[in-house]
This record gives C-alpha cells, structure tokens and sequence, in this order.
C-alpha cells in the first residue's frame, strides 16, 4: 500500500471534517489517478464494513490502512479483470482479516450521508448510543443486532444499551430495515406511540403530538393512544398523542419515505423485493426466470454507488446471474 495516500484526509472525508482547503487537497488527489479513486472507494467501503456500536472513539486512518493492507491484495487477483470493486466482493474478502488488523482500535460503527461525506453525531449515555443529526444532514448507522437506520435531518435516536435489548427511542424521522428475530422484537418508542416490529423494513416520524408509520415490507404493531392496530406492507397508519392510530392503503408507498434519493436499503430482503427497489432507484426493469425462487434475500445499504455497482453486489449476494439488455435486467439461476 503506498504511503503516500492521504488515508487522514479521506476517513476525515467520510466524516465530514475537512476544511475548504483540505477538500480541495484531496479532489487534486483524485484527479491524479484512477487508481486514486478506486482506493478512495475501497477506504469506503471498508469505512462501511465497521462493526456495530461499541464506542464513541473514532476509526484511526492507520486501522483502515492496515484492513486495505490485508484486503487488497486477493480483492485484485481475483477481479483484475474488470478493474472494479464492489461492496459486496470488499466484504467477503474483509470481514476474514477485520478481527485481527483493528483488534487493537474501538469503532464508533459506521454512517454517511447521500455523499458519504457526513456522518451522524454521537455521543454514549447511561442507556445507550444516541445519535443526532443536524437540520442539514441525513446519516446511516448500523446498530447493534444488525439492523440499520437511515436518520432524517433533524432527528435523535438512541441505541438499545445492551445485547438483547432491541428497544431504540425516536424523536424525528427515520428509515429503518430490522433484522428479523421472532424471539425479541424490535420496539421503536416516541412521544407519541410505540411501533414494535419483527422483521421489516419502514419509516417512521414522530414529534409530541403526531406519528406516521410507512411499511414498505413486512408488518408493523402500532400502539398509540388507547388503540393498537397492525400495519401491513403498503400501508400508512397515522394517530395524533392519545388517539386510535388509522390504517389507510396507499398506491405508493416510496412517495411517502424519509430516504433521500440514491439510498437503498436491504435487510434480509427478498430478491424480487429488492429489484423493484432498484427499479425505482435507477429506471431498469428486472424480468426472472420462473426457476428463481423466494428464498433468495439481500442484507445491504447502498449510497452512492453506481447501477453496475449496485447490480453486481446484489447479484453475487443472491448467487444469480444477471444480464443487462437495453433498460432491462435479466435474472437467471
């Protein structure tokens, strides 16, 4: 790894921490080289892979080097020949070296914004991590039991304390794609109602008198009120403080999402779920073959990244074969 890569200015780019000087430091750099650029995308990459909450300390620049160190080298034999990088293939190879390069450096977990340039503040309290973004910023975070949560501006959420509690208080607006865990559901307080959950993915607002639930996928238990009502994919329920929540069936459910536009969010996702996600996403059509079953499923956050980026993470996590024709994509065992 050559040491003249500015690891310090990059992971102070991804939190969001440079000065106009600084930014334009780094954007001479990049424009050196196309090497330069992928290795800004592998330092993501790896920026993403973080584990979850155990800390308010950051990511040190010499941890990532270290992981890129270990990482690189099979991550290029094996795919020398399209000179590209995905998430998914920085994943397989990463998550084997991870333990040992950063077993001496805590993480804080990982977020970013639609530009992965901005992360969420944080700061750990009594019972748990709260995170808070400002009125001009969105963030990503992986929380403890594998779910993630895409926070709206202007939004406070703090973490469950400890293992086995999957409780996380919400003031603001936020997307949330829950792990699935029948034996301990995932419980979304507000001041206005509670929504518990055992494997979905959502968006909720709350503020102390108004609540809005959106499920895109799954169902959702709303309590709100003296009422309690379940709200099924493609379904909107709204209540104000000390009312009956209402369930209303809504044409589009995207239309209503806190997600900013680019961010796609995957936990345990069918595959068919997720093509019409990406459908949205990039204005492709998917078409499968009647042998590609249900069981198939996506867990992954998506910011910036490219179609051909996107397609190829999801494919290979899948295990299918993808073809692209024209603006469709043809999916094969």
């Amino acid at each position: 790894m050559d040491d003249a890569v500015p690891y310090g200015l990059i992971l102070r780019s991804l939190q969001g921490e440079l000065s106009d000087l600084e930014a334009k430091q780094l954007q001479r750099w990049l424009e050196t080289s196309s090497e330069n650029a992928r290795i800004y995308r592998e330092t993501a990459a790896v920026w993403a892979l973080q584990p979850t909450v155990t800390s308010g300390l950051p990511m040190r620049a010499d941890a990532v080097a270290e992981v890129l160190r270990r990482v690189r080298s099979p991550v290029d034999a094996s795919d020398r020949a399209t000179d590209r990088l995905s998430v998914a293939a920085i994943r397989a190879r990463a998550w084997m070296g991870w333990a040992a390069a950063v077993a001496a450096t805590v993480l804080l977990g990982w977020g970013f914004s639609r530009q992965l340039d901005r992360t969420a503040s944080s700061e750990k309290a009594g019972a748990g991590t709260v995170f808070v973004t400002r009125a001009d910023e969105t963030a990503t975070a992986r929380l403890p039991d594998g779910s993630y949560v895409q926070l709206a501006p202007g939004s406070r959420l703090q973490a469950f304390a400890h293992p086995g509690d999957r409780t996380v208080w919400l003031e603001g607006r936020a997307f949330f794609a829950v792990t699935h865990d029948p034996a301990h559901p995932f419980v979304v307080r507000t001041p206005a109602g509670d929504a518990a959950v055992l494997g979905t993915r959502f968006d909720l607002r709350a503020d102390s008198l108004n609540l809005e639930l959106v499920v895109v996928e799954g169902r959702v238990e709303l309590s709100a009120g003296r009422g309690k009502v379940e709200v099924g994919q493609g379904e909107v329920s709204r209540a104000r403080k000390g009312e009956t929540p209402s369930v209303e069936k809504v044409k589009d459910v995207y239309a209503l999402l806190a997600l900013p536009q680019g961010v796609l969010m995957f936990q345990n996702t069918p595959l068919r779920q997720a093509a019409r996600d990406i459908e949205l996403r990039f204005g492709v059509r998917f078409r499968f073959a009647d042998s590609i079953g249900p069981g198939r499923k996506v867990s992954a956050v998506f910011a910036d990244e490219s179609f051909d980026e996107v397609l190829t993470s999801v494919c290979r996590a899948t295990r299918v074969g993808c073809v692209v024709r024209g603006d469709s994509v043809i999916v094969t065992r």
